[in-house]
């Protein structure tokens, strides 16, 4: 299992930073030089925990397209989001 890292320079990082708000085990950061050896050691040893459980409850294709349907503006029929238990 890893842990993702996306820089926020290159303008993708929106979706990952609403998994991180949601617990999920994601590393954001604001440009590739800002990653070293002992940040990834510290992401490791923070985040590793919850590798197993995000694998087991969200590494589905249910769980996917639920989360897109409920992140699309015009696809807002999923409720209240009870399906994202927090990390």
């Amino acid at each position: 299992l890893t842990i993702p890292i996306v820089a926020r320079k290159y303008g993708l990082s929106k979706p990952f930073e609403d998994l991180v708000r949601l617990g999920f085990p994601v590393v954001i950061v604001d440009n590739w030089p800002d990653i070293t050896p002992g940040k990834l050691n510290d992401w490791w040893h923070s985040m590793a925990p919850a590798l197993e459980r995000w694998r087991r409850l969200y590494l589905s294709k249910k769980w996917f397209w639920h989360y897109v349907r409920c992140s699309i503006p015009s696809f807002r029929d999923c409720g209240n989001h009870t399906f994202l238990p927090r990390i």
